[in-house]
């Protein structure tokens, strides 16, 4: 920035690193003391200020690019000003009317504020744009479990599981199995989700 500071790609992805930092934390704070949560909390509050200054700063520079005002949107998701994560993933929309994961990011956010209806259309119309997304079927499947639609938040989660397992078939560069015999082979095992499912599926 000190020799470019007219590039908006530079701001970019500075945002992007306030907020994978913003994740980092949030994880983080699962397993904490009570008096450690106040400084993460701190810590949270100042990446995503510093996220949105930079993004903001992104926007002046080029003001026509749908990704920016996403991760805008993202950005004011995690302070908890979901009027105006709205207001930035409308425009996202608008900018780039085809690309799900607008859609899914903005049923999150209606879903925060209680607007059920809407957010399961907008979560309908992502999984049209993009059935294969894993992000966006988990979301859309643990969503459904929250409404009580049971059968069809696993049918969701089942095919959030199977792309799952393909892309980490496809990362290890080992075959799915199949059910086939065993015989003189071996089995590579791994784990799908978190640790304590994996706990509870080797009791």
């Amino acid at each position: 920035l000190a020799i470019d500071s007219q590039n908006d790609k530079y701001y970019t992805n500075l945002a992007l690193i306030f907020l994978e930092e913003v994740k980092k934390i949030n994880k983080r704070s699962l397993n904490i003391t009570y008096n450690e949560y106040f400084l993460l909390k701190v810590k949270i509050v100042n990446n995503i200020t510093q996220g949105l200054l930079n993004i903001e700063q992104a926007i002046k520079l080029d003001s026509n690019k749908s990704d920016y005002y996403n991760l805008m949107g993202i950005l004011f998701y995690y302070q908890r000003n979901f009027e105006k994560a709205i207001e930035a993933q409308n425009k996202a929309i608008l900018l780039n009317p085809d690309k799900a994961i607008y859609y899914s990011n903005l049923a999150s956010t209606l879903d925060e504020l209680g607007n059920i209806e809407e957010a399961l259309k907008l979560y309908q119309k992502a999984i049209s744009l993009n059935s294969n997304n894993l992000e966006i079927t988990r979301t859309y499947a643990l969503f459904l479990l929250k409404m009580r639609s049971s059968k069809i938040a696993f049918q969701e989660y089942e095919k959030g599981r199977i792309i799952l397992n393909q892309e980490i078939s496809k990362s290890y560069n080992k075959p799915l199995w199949n059910n086939e015999n065993l015989s003189n082979k071996k089995l590579f095992i791994y784990h799908e989700q978190g640790l304590g499912d994996v706990i509870q599926n080797i009791r």
